[in-house]
């Protein structure tokens, strides 16, 4: 009986504890719009170059880490274009 009585308490101790812990908020990069799409051709460059000028012209910043690991030898990802405005959106 008293070890139940113990064995209650730890874990309401450890229950309340963990309420305590909180992350500390963070801005995670997540994104409001998003296409899966595929080409059947390789028009890899004409895509990329559309869809960073509609990106620039809507007042983004543009990353496209895709087009940087080709120049480096490095084939993560086909197409990958990363748009934030002043909101980081």
């Amino acid at each position: 009986m008293m070890r139940r009585l113990t064995v209650l308490w730890i874990a309401i101790a450890v229950a309340c504890s963990a309420n305590d812990a909180r992350a500390q908020p963070s801005l995670p990069l997540t994104n409001d719009l998003g296409f899966i799409f595929v080409c059947k051709q390789d028009i890899q460059s004409i895509l990329e170059d559309a869809i960073e000028r509609f990106l620039r012209q809507q007042r983004f910043k543009v990353l496209n880490p895709a087009r940087i690991q080709r120049q480096d030898g490095v084939l993560i990802f086909d197409i990958l274009i990363i748009g934030l405005d002043e909101t980081r959106r």
